[in-house]
Formats: structure tokens, C-alpha cells, sequence
């Protein structure tokens, strides 16, 4: 999606609704990069599984965050959206968010209590790819944020199949926290960007 689209997509005169949706992608970028870290120190340390688990409960939590700051913008953006027949796009990416992020804050709590971590941390990383994917249609960078949630998902297969789970869940998590950092400061800045311009 370039900016035009974007600008068009988030065009309202509804300033609060718009600095909410701004606001759940900033959100989005904040939890992206406290995930990433802890990729990292999974990555580097031997705390593996834990650093898994919590950078699967932050993404989680970011995009479930994302997902109510959507829906709440979204009943000041609903009247454009059901002229341009844009309603059902927005209802399904709101859909995907809250389906999405409490399955996996749900995985990743089961996987630091220790129920199956390698399998349940595997079956959230491809919740959250299956989720990226979907959601990003409504994102700045809608091809990178899709590619992310394509390349979470086959590493969530290779993991689930057995081989070398935690560092392909691992990897699998720093690319959406890239991704995700990427994708959401990038697109909650333009919005606010477009917020400002349309409203002058």
C-alpha cells in the first residue's frame, strides 16, 4: 500500500478516532521492539524457552492492543468505510487482531507454564504469522508486513515438524518484532501525519 492509498484509507474527520488507530500501531511498534529483544537474548542465552514465551505473550498483547485501538477508531471511520465497501476489510483485520493476539498470549502462557513449550511456542508463532498476513492490508508497508507473516508461518511448520524448534521459533519471532517494528512506527506516524494534514 503507498501513502495515497493509506491517506485514503484513514481519511476522517474524526481526529480522536484517528489518533486511536495511530495509537495501536505505535503500540504495535513498541511491543515489536521489546520482542525482538527478547528474541535476542533467547537467541544468545540459555534462557531459550523463556525468552520465547515472553516475546510471544508481547507480540500477542501488542497486536490484541492494535486490534481494540482498530475497533475503537473504527466507529469514527465506519461511514467512509461502508460507502467504499471497505466495512467487511476492516471488520476481518479487527477479527484476525482479537482472535490472533489472545491465541497467542494464551500459547505463550501455557508454554511458560510448561505444558508442551516447543509445540504450543511453534503453534503461536504460526498464529502470529497466519495473523500478520491477514492483518496487513490496513499497513504502510502491507508487502512486508504479509512476507513477515509468510515467513513466521513456514518457520512455525519447520519448528512444529521438530526440527531445531526454539531456534526456528526464535528467529521466527525477531523477524515479526522487525517487521512489526518497522510496519507499525512507519504507518502510526503517517496517520498522524494525514490526521494533521486533513484537518488544517
Amino acid at each position: 500500500m503507498n501513502t495515497t492509498q493509506l491517506d485514503d484509507l484513514y481519511r476522517s474527520d474524526d481526529r480522536s478516532a484517528l489518533r486511536r488507530v495511530a495509537g495501536g500501531w505505535l503500540a504495535e511498534a513498541v511491543g515489536s521492539l521489546a520482542a525482538v529483544l527478547c528474541s535476542l537474548a533467547g537467541l544468545a542465552g540459555p534462557s531459550a524457552r523463556t525468552m520465547a514465551g515472553s516475546a510471544i505473550l508481547i507480540i500477542g498483547a501488542s497486536i490484541l492492543i492494535e486490534g481494540g485501538a482498530f475497533a475503537s477508531g473504527f466507529a469514527g471511520l465506519v461511514s467512509i468505510y461502508r460507502q467504499e465497501g471497505r466495512a467487511l476489510e476492516w471488520g476481518g483485520v479487527i477479527v484476525a487482531e482479537f482472535v490472533g493476539g489472545l491465541t497467542a498470549i494464551l500459547l505463550g502462557v501455557l508454554a511458560l507454564l510448561g505444558i508442551t513449550p516447543p509445540t504450543l511456542l511453534a503453534v503461536a508463532v504460526l498464529v502470529l504469522g497466519a495473523t500478520f498476513l491477514f492483518s496487513s492490508i490496513v499497513s504502510l508497508q502491507s508487502g512486508l508486513q504479509a512476507l513477515g507473516g509468510l515467513a513466521a508461518f513456514a518457520l512455525g511448520l519447520l519448528a512444529v515438524s521438530g526440527l531445531r524448534p526454539l531456534t526456528l521459533i526464535l528467529l521466527a519471532l525477531l523477524g515479526l518484532g522487525l517487521v512489526g517494528l518497522a510496519s507499525g512506527a512507519a504507518t502510526g506516524r503517517r496517520i498522524r501525519q494525514t490526521a494533521r494534514t486533513q484537518l488544517r
